[in-house]
C-alpha cells in the first residue's frame, strides 16, 4: 500500500473504504469514528489536496464523502468533479450546511445537510456501497 499523505489514516483490512475529506477536525474525528464503528475502513484528508494524494493512487477507494465548502485551491464540489472523472466507479456524498442547490446536479450520488442525520447517512452510505 502506498505511503498516505501527513494527516491521512487508513486501517489495514478489506472493509469497503471511504475517503472523508473535512477540514472542521472534530467533525471529521466524529465521522470518522462512526464511519469505523460501523465497519468501514476511513481515510481521512483535512482538504482537498490530502484527498487527491489518495484519489491519484491505487489505494481503493469506494467512496468519497467531502464537505461543499474547503479552504485551499479546490472546494468539495471541484474535488468531486474530479474524482468524478478520474474515478467514474466511485461513490460520491457531498456534505452542505447551505443547501443542495450548492451542488450541481449528478456531481454526487448523495447531497447530506449539516447538522448530519449520522444514522440516515450510514444507511444511504451502506445503500450506495451495495450493503457491503
Amino acid at each position: 500500500m502506498p505511503d498516505l499523505p501527513a494527516g491521512c489514516h487508513q486501517d489495514a483490512d478489506a472493509r469497503p473504504t471511504i475517503l472523508l475529506v473535512e477540514d472542521e477536525l472534530l467533525v471529521r474525528w466524529m465521522l470518522a469514528e462512526e464511519f469505523r464503528n460501523a465497519g468501514f475502513q476511513v481515510i481521512e484528508a483535512a482538504n482537498s489536496e490530502e484527498a487527491l494524494s489518495v484519489l491519484r493512487t491505487s489505494v481503493p477507494v469506494g467512496l468519497l464523502m467531502t464537505d461543499v465548502f474547503m479552504p485551499g485551491e479546490m472546494d468539495g464540489v471541484a474535488l468531486a468533479r474530479w474524482a468524478r472523472n478520474a474515478r467514474p466507479e466511485l461513490k460520491i456524498v457531498i456534505g452542505s450546511a447551505f443547501s443542495r442547490s450548492s451542488v450541481p446536479e449528478r456531481m454526487a450520488d448523495l447531497v447530506v445537510m449539516k447538522p448530519y442525520d449520522v444514522e440516515a447517512m450510514l444507511r444511504d452510505v451502506r445503500a450506495l456501497l451495495g450493503n457491503r
